[in-house]
C-alpha cells in the first residue's frame, strides 16, 4: 500500500478529500495487513481522523515541504517508529520504548514463547497453514512450537536441501524452489529477496534476529563485557564498530537496529506473516541481565531452549551457527 498525504493530489490512483488535504493511495484507503498484539504485525489503518502504522514497517516515512507524509521515497524521512499521524494534529507519535526492571532467565524465557505462540495462533487464524523451515533458529522454533501443540501445518523447505535434513518430525513437508521478487511494477527502494512468494499468508521467522535478538556484530561489540563460554550461533570478524561501555549501549541498539530494518512482506495480492514482528519481544529481551543478554545476542539460547524444552532431539535439527549447512 502506497500513499501520499498532501495538499494536492499526488499520481496515485485512488483520491480521498480530508479538510484542505487529499490522501492519494494506491489502494481504495482502508485497513490493510494484520495485527499482533497492540502495534506489532503489519499493517495501515487508514481511518476518519489519520492513519495507524504497525511498528515495524515495509517502509520508509517522509515528508517534504509540501507532502506531510508519504512512504515513497522522497524527501526527508520521519521516524520509522511512528503509529499514528493526525490529520488535524498534523504530527506523528512515535512508539515509547520501555526499559523495565530485569527478570529472571526462565522468566524471559516462558514470556518470549508465550509471545510466539499467541502470535502463531493469531496467524492460524488469519489462515496461515504454511511455515518455511531454514533450520536456522528463528524458523525452526515456530516450526517446532506448532508441531508440539499438535496443529497441521506444511512445513515448506527449500528444494536445494531435499534429502538433507533427517529426522524431521513433521507430518507434511513441500520442497519447492524460491521465486524472485514479484513483479508488481511497483520498486521503490524495499529490500525483497527470492522466497516462496507463491504462497499467501506464509509463516516466516525473518524478524527474529531483531525482536529476539542474535547479532554477531552487536556480540563483537559487546562481549568484553562479560565473558561466556557457549559457541556462537553467529560468529563473525569483528568490525571496527564502537564497542558498547553499558547494558543500555545494547538495549539503544537493539531499538535502533528494529527501528532501521525494513523488508517487504506485503505486495497487492498477498502478505507474508511474521509471529517476531513484534516489539512486545524485544522489550522483554531488555530485561535480562547483562551476561544473559549478552548470550542471547551471541548464541540465540532462548530458541535453543524453547525447542529443547518440548524435544532435545529436535535441538540436533538446526544449523549449529547461521546458515551454515555442512553438518547436514
Amino acid at each position: 500500500m502506497y500513499f501520499t498525504l498532501s495538499h494536492a493530489k499526488s499520481h496515485l490512483p485512488f483520491h480521498t478529500k480530508i479538510n484542505d488535504l487529499w490522501l492519494s493511495t494506491s489502494h481504495e484507503p482502508k485497513c490493510y495487513g494484520y495485527k499482533l498484539g497492540e502495534c506489532g504485525g503489519n499493517y495501515v489503518n487508514f481511518t476518519e481522523t489519520g492513519i495507524e502504522f504497525s511498528f515495524h514497517k515495509d517502509f520508509k516515512l517522509y515528508k517534504t515541504d509540501n507532502i506531510l507524509l508519504t512512504n515513497i521515497v522522497i524527501g526527508e524521512e520521519i521516524p520509522s517508529d511512528t503509529l499514528y499521524f493526525d490529520y488535524v494534529d498534523r504530527k506523528p507519535i512515535q512508539y515509547i520504548s520501555y526499559i523495565n526492571d530485569e527478570l529472571s532467565y526462565t522468566s524471559i524465557l516462558t514470556r518470549v514463547y508465550e509471545l510466539l505462540l499467541e502470535n502463531l495462533r493469531a496467524c492460524h487464524k488469519l489462515g496461515a497453514t504454511k511455515i518455511a523451515y531454514t533450520a536456522g533458529l528463528d524458523s525452526s522454533t515456530l516450526a517446532y512450537i506448532t508441531q508440539y501443540h499438535q496443529r497441521m501445518f506444511e512445513c515448506i523447505i527449500d528444494k536445494t536441501y531435499e534429502g538433507r535434513f533427517k529426522n524431521l518430525p513433521f507430518k507434511y513437508i513441500i520442497y519447492e524452489e524460491r521465486q524472485p521478487r514479484p513483479n508488481d511494477d511497483v520498486d521503490y527502494g524495499e529490500y525483497v529477496r527470492d522466497s516462496f512468494y507463491q504462497h499467501d499468508k506464509l509463516i516466516t521467522g525473518f524478524y527474529g534476529d531483531l525482536t529476539v535478538t542474535h547479532n554477531g556484530d552487536m556480540y563483537n561489540q559487546s562481549k568484553h563485557l562479560v565473558e561466556i563460554t557457549t559457541p556462537l550461533y553467529d560468529p563473525k570478524e569483528s568490525k571496527d564498530y564502537i564497542p558498547f561501555n553499558s547494558r543500555e549501549d545494547i538495549t539503544n541498539a537493539i531499538y535502533y537496529i528494529n527501528t532501521h530494518t525494513y523488508f517487504r512482506h506485503w505486495f497487492p495480492n498477498f502478505q507474508i506473516l511474521d509471529p517476531y514482528r513484534d516489539p512486545r519481544l524485544f522489550e522483554i529481551i531488555y530485561r535480562l541481565n547483562l551476561k544473559d543478554l549478552v548470550e542471547q545476542i551471541g548464541t540465540g539460547k532462548i530458541q535453543k531452549n524453547i525447542i529443547g524444552s518440548f524435544n532435545k532431539e529436535w535441538v540436533k535439527n538446526l544449523c549449529d551457527t547461521k546458515n551454515n549447512y555442512d553438518k547436514f
